[in-house]
């Protein structure tokens, strides 16, 4: 019964996101670029086994800035893995220990200049923070940079790190290879071991989310790879390219149907194109113009169901939620 409801919520989402094929749908949300969506679909098609976090995060910088030289930012990556594998530690739990130090205490291994929160722009709002370029190099981090460089590197340490999220955060989840134990790793915390219990004080969450799989899961390689790739529709927002936006998502749902994030980022989008076509100060279809009532008709539908879907399964709007159920 249950994979049956989980089966229907996720044909109705892509019910609702796949109409921006049409030309018509098109005209509302804006064009889409084939060609941009054929490598995020490329990225997320790569076998579980083969997913490669550095190449993919890197390859999402170069596409949201083109200047990023993703060979060159490799190896700054290679390099503190060869730093850390100099220790010749043999254990997972040492190996992850070591990464923790290397990047968050201070030594010679960084010149005395760890890795640290940014509290400027703690959520990333700059894009540009949320690139490695920009971070290997502030050494300033936020909720997305610096999970993904601990996971990026983690991989390459042959560590058993993915990522996992919370209401809007993002933070790691290692496997002690060893004793088959996992634990919350929270970077923005220097990389400590943080509780379930914890985590949910912090970052209230229903628990209907929890048993619907939206928080506090371990997550594959190929749905840790679908959360970098969200960076690019809070990239495609800021350029107003709502169709490209919407389209991206679609491809990420696919692979992360839980991805709660997502659909909110989708249901914002279509809530911006009721700014763009001027009909937002409506409320009801009889008051707008004829000439524009298909549009605001087919924008606020979407809005009010994909916030019901998020609903349904146990999303809640943190600025007004009590969080109960």
């Amino acid at each position: 019964m249950k994979n049956k409801r989980l089966l229907f919520h996720f044909t109705f989402l892509i019910y609702f996101l796949c109409p921006i094929s049409t030309w018509a749908n098109q005209s509302i949300v804006g064009p889409v670029n084939q060609e941009s969506l054929s490598k995020i679909k490329k990225l997320l098609d790569t076998p579980e086994e083969e997913i490669d976090f550095a190449h993919i995060k890197l390859t999402i910088d170069n596409i949201i800035d083109p200047t990023v030289n993703i060979s060159r930012e490799n190896i700054r990556l290679e390099r503190i893995v060869k730093d850390i594998k100099k220790l010749g530690l043999e254990t997972s739990m040492e190996r992850k220990e070591a990464l923790r130090r290397y990047l968050y205490e201070a030594g010679e291994w960084n010149n005395f200049k760890p890795f640290t929160y940014d509290f400027d722009d703690p959520n990333g709002t700059d894009i540009d923070n949320k690139l490695f370029k920009n971070y290997l190099t502030t050494k300033k981090g936020n909720c997305i940079s610096m999970p993904f460089l601990f996971i990026a590197l983690g991989q390459k340490l042959d560590l058993d790190v993915t990522a996992s999220t919370a209401p809007n955060h993002v933070f790691v989840k290692y496997t002690d290879t060893d004793s088959g134990r996992t634990y919350n790793l929270e970077t923005t915390s220097g990389a400590q071991t943080a509780r379930d219990e914890w985590i949910r004080e912090q970052l209230p969450m229903t628990d209907l989310a929890i048993k619907n799989k939206l928080y506090m899961q371990k997550l594959s390689r190929k749905k840790t790879a679908a959360i970098m790739l969200e960076t690019l529709l809070d990239h495609y927002r800021k350029q107003n390219r709502h169709g490209q936006l919407i389209a991206t998502a679609n491809v990420l749902i696919e692979h992360y149907p839980e991805s709660i994030n997502t659909v909110i980022k989708v249901a914002s989008a279509y809530n911006h194109l009721l700014k763009v076509h001027n009909v937002w100060q409506y409320h009801l279809p009889h008051e707008v113009p004829l000439q524009k009532r298909r549009v605001f008709t087919y924008l606020t539908t979407r809005i009010n169901e994909l916030h019901h879907y998020a609903e349904s399964l146990g999303w809640r709007n943190p600025k007004h939620s009590i969080y109960k159920s």
